[in-house]
């Protein structure tokens, strides 16, 4: 490989790691806040069915 090409290859592979990096943490903080969201609405629910 010529210097330029293994430049090249090194940033196409730093590049891949960072998109997957941001791929999977934003995933982790939708499933976060739909977890969330999810318990908090299970909460009302409980709640609600108690006050009646």
């Amino acid at each position: 490989m010529k210097p330029e090409e293994k430049y090249e290859h090194i940033f196409k592979c730093i590049s891949e790691i960072c998109f997957d990096y941001f791929l999977s943490t934003k995933t982790q903080e939708l499933l976060e806040v739909n977890i969330n969201n999810t318990f908090s609405q299970l909460i009302d629910e409980v709640v609600e069915e108690r006050n009646q």
